[in-house]
């Protein structure tokens, strides 16, 4: 029965994929992991098997309760409701590799080792290739060591079926493959391959495979838990003996040798390596900073967090099994009480923070003793950073010298003279320091855990905008901080719609720590900012400790990460807040990520329609998508309202970190319209401000708001676009009943709109997080975190900085009204072209402007 409905459906032409270069990121496509009800276009209906490819269709029947309507990639009027959770989303790349593979076959796929290795080798990389002949079989034993010779879409010359999927070529590295199969296993005629691999037709003892990804071994070529990718953070121990590391980023993966390592890794690192070098085998094969790039055996790296991890886990052991105890381990040891005696006088104990002068390095003291032909007490210390440090020379004393009396030491310390290390400058004892600050530089300025208690309310207006202006202001940064930095200064320094995340209550459901969190962000991040306008980046690193301590998302201490992580980890996890929106659909978050078709929007029809007509111009105006238009067209096309005003909202754009942007430049409103997005609110007739009972999705923007998609039925039936026939189709408004009493009488205009104040904008550029913050109307600040540096790499520390932004409101006005061509201001267009996160607050009622 399934089989008699997928015949009498149509396949479509051409899939609606991207190309690799045009806005993969904006792509939304799910694959259904479950049987699902289809209904066909005769009214049939069945149910599916798992595989198909998905995207949201608009449903003009009103908001459903099993899900968005979705339409099929793969085959015309095939439609379907998907249950949350019941789609796997998909990338381009993704969708292409998956297109491939027989429908059935797609979801085990997907969830396999060979899918992941099809999206990290490139063409020229050494791979291990099943037989297809023997995997359709299911007879595969062995495999082949092949080189990849081509990756992508079939060209139109070779007149694919499947002119969507994505297929790998690839060419046997051994010659006399004699297994009794034919020489060549493809989808296309052996020309086609051997000129879309080109193999020369001389070349007959070589095997070439044209397929899906499917016949990748992952089993010969990488297990699962050891997969790198690119741009992963790693660290490559450069010489065990001398516990020298570096630390970098993956920038190229693949294999040229057959008979060679398995994978190889080109890494660019954060500091100079030794014997650097992009190239192998007179290939270029990558780009990175000079001095700083090698390629190395992927079994020599470790994930950065995954190191991490192991070195706090040896520094805290470190720290319980050295730790001298309060009898000496041997009482015939006269010099024990003498060596106690020497840390003592110099204010040295076991875990204190100290600098290694000739080094100009800072570490924690995990042993201390006496050493055969040394008269000074030795000190071992673990360095905080062990980039750029070589072993040998002065105050240098080897680990084979220790170990020989002492075996249990740990053998990655640095070693050296009691008399050339002293106490870090405003480093606290361990007992007092916030757990995990073993990394904290110790020149984090005055004050670096001071904390504030009580209640304090922003003080912008007592204490004035210029005292939050200049160096050293606002959120301190330290070790990729910025995106909670930028996050903590938009919510909190001189608005309090988000103070309600520091006031609930303890309650029995709240995580252990719950109350440690609330404090540190309240008394020792918070306060400090309104009070004292700084934050140091030790209090900071509090927050992130305790956050890290969750194990929701790994490398909180360190990595980087991005602002939407963190108000949900803080907010949903630590802190259990409420969410502040919540959706139709039931569904409720902290933040809303827009997404959107932006073929949607008019202008880019326009647009097309231009190229169409005129393709060599290029005098046309930039439209300049705003943050109302996106808000109300992602959610008209997911059908979904608010169920209830926000009283904060933040907007995350359609953009995927630095990675990505579908739009060049959105334009943050100063007031956000959400009127027509809220069920128990009156709408107005955008022609003639009376009741609205009607609204039309496909007169969106018509009349260029955010609310002009609304009618009164008269106005309805003489808009001209309704007259003239096209395919609009109106959807009545379903509005509670206390406002259908309120309006009851034809014709009674609508007096009030709903709307929010913009307070802050977050923006990314080149991996660094900034703020603009809205501080009171006509004056806007901005802050950065990361602004200037005292000190070096290793022993310096940020200096934030907050300056005033002039003339930024009075543009963006005139921007919003398309008014005026005025220059922008100092970061206008930064604010613009970055902008990523934005936050509205104070929803209230306005009257609306009066119609011309």
């Amino acid at each position: 029965n399934k089989q008699l409905v997928m015949e009498s459906l149509v396949k479509v032409r051409q899939m609606e994929l991207p190309s690799d270069t045009e806005n993969p990121g904006s792509f939304k496509c799910f694959m259904n992991r479950y049987k699902m009800a289809v209904t066909v276009k005769n009214g049939n209906k069945d149910q599916l098997d798992s595989g198909l490819f998905w995207v949201n269709a608009p449903d003009s029947g009103g908001a459903n309760q099993l899900g968005p309507l979705c339409r099929s990639l793969e085959f015309e009027s095939l439609f379907c409701q998907m249950h949350p959770g019941d789609g796997m989303p998909l990338t381009a790349e993704e969708a292409r590799i998956l297109l491939a593979v027989p429908v059935h076959k797609r979801y085990d796929f997907c969830l396999s080792n060979s899918f992941q290795l099809a999206q990290r080798f490139q063409v020229g990389s050494i791979v291990s290739v099943l037989d297809p002949s023997f995997v359709e079989k299911q007879e595969a034993t062995n495999s082949l060591k092949c080189e990849v010779r081509f990756k992508g879409v079939l060209p139109s010359w070779t007149n694919p079926k499947d002119p969507d999927g994505l297929y790998f070529g690839f060419v046997s590295c051994d010659r006399k493959v004699d297994d009794g199969q034919p020489l060549i296993i493809s989808v296309l005629p052996d020309d086609n391959t051997r000129q879309l691999l080109n193999v020369r037709a001389e070349a007959r003892d070589r095997r070439l495979i044209l397929a899906d990804a499917r016949w990748l071994d992952p089993v010969q070529d990488c297990p699962a838990d050891q997969l790198l990718n690119i741009n992963d953070r790693v660290v490559l121990q450069l010489d065990a003996r001398q516990n020298e590391y570096r630390r970098g980023l993956i920038k190229w993966l693949g294999r040229l040798d057959a008979n060679g390592p398995k994978h190889l890794a080109g890494v660019e690192f954060d500091h100079q390596v030794p014997n650097s070098s992009c190239w192998l085998d007179n290939r270029l094969l990558f780009e990175g900073k000079p001095e700083c790039c090698l390629i190395v055996e992927e079994a020599r790296l470790q994930r950065e967090e995954d190191f991490d991890r192991k070195l706090a886990e040896s520094r805290a052991n470190a720290g319980r099994i050295y730790q001298p105890p309060a009898q000496p381990v041997n009482s015939s040891d006269p010099r024990r009480d003498e060596a106690q005696a020497l840390m003592e006088s110099r204010g040295i104990r076991i875990d204190s923070h100290v600098n290694l002068t000739f080094l100009d390095k800072v570490g924690m003291v995990m042993w201390f003793g006496f050493i055969p032909n040394q008269t000074d007490l030795v000190v071992g210390v673990a360095l905080d950073d062990n980039e750029g440090v070589e072993r040998g020379g002065h105050g240098f004393v080897p680990s084979s010298q220790v170990r020989a009396v002492h075996p249990d030491v740990q053998p990655d310390l640095w070693f050296t003279f009691l008399d050339l290390i002293e106490p870090a400058q405003n480093a606290n004892s361990q007992a007092d320091r916030p757990r995990g600050a073993e990394a904290l530089p110790h020149q984090f300025g005055s004050g670096d855990f001071e904390t504030i208690a009580g209640p304090t309310e922003p003080r912008i207006r007592l204490d004035g905008l210029d005292n939050l202006v200049g160096r050293n202001r606002g959120v301190q940064g330290h070790h990729n901080s910025c995106y909670l930095d930028s996050t903590l200064f938009a919510m909190f320094a001189t608005v309090d719609a988000f103070d309600g995340v520091l006031e609930r209550p303890g309650q029995a459901k709240d995580i252990d720590n719950y109350e440690e969190i609330k404090n540190t962000l309240r008394e020792g991040i918070v306060n400090c900012l309104r009070r004292n306008k700084f934050v140091s980046a030790g209090q900071v690193l509090k927050l992130r400790k305790c956050l890290n301590d969750l194990d929701i998302i790994p490398g909180m201490m360190g990595e980087e990460k991005d602002p939407e992580e963190f108000i949900n980890l803080l907010l949903d996890h630590a802190l259990r807040h409420e969410p502040f929106i919540k959706l139709s659909t039931g569904q409720s978050s902290h933040v809303l990520q827009l997404f959107l078709d932006r073929a949607d929007l008019p202008f880019e029809q326009q647009k097309q329609q231009q190229q169409q007509q005129q393709p060599h111009s290029t005098g046309a105006r930039e439209h300049i998508a705003d943050t109302e238009t996106l808000l109300h067209l992602s959610l008209i096309q997911s059908n979904i309202q608010f169920s209830e005003p926000p009283q904060c909202l933040i907007l995350q754009m359609p953009r995927s970190g630095k990675s990505y942007k579908m739009f060049h430049r959105i334009l943050p409103v100063l007031q956000l319209n959400i009127t027509n997005l809220l069920p128990d609110t009156a709408r107005a007739c955008n022609i003639c401000g009376n009741f609205a009972t009607i609204e039309c999705h496909q007169c969106f923007l018509k009349h260029d708001s955010g609310r002009d998609y609304t009618y009164c039925e008269p106005c309805y039936k003489t808009f001209a676009d309704h007259r003239k026939g096209k395919t609009h189709e109106p959807i009545k408004i379903k509005y509670p009943r206390h406002i259908l009493e309120q309006y009851q009488n034809p014709g009674e205009v609508v007096e009030s709109q709903t709307v929010m104040d913009l307070l802050a904008v977050v923006c990314i550029c080149t991996s660094h997080y900034v703020c603009f913050l809205r501080a009171e109307p006509n004056h806007w600040l901005f802050f950065d975190s990361m602004a200037d540096r005292e000190g070096g790499c290793n022993d310096g520390y940020n200096i934030p900085e907050v300056t005033r932004v002039d003339g930024l409101e009075e543009w963006l006005r005139d921007l919003q009204g398309k008014t005026g061509n005025a220059p922008p201001p100092e970061q206008g267009n930064r604010l613009l072209e970055d902008c990523y996160l934005c936050f509205y607050g104070n929803p209230r009622s306005v009257p609306f402007p009066s119609s011309s």
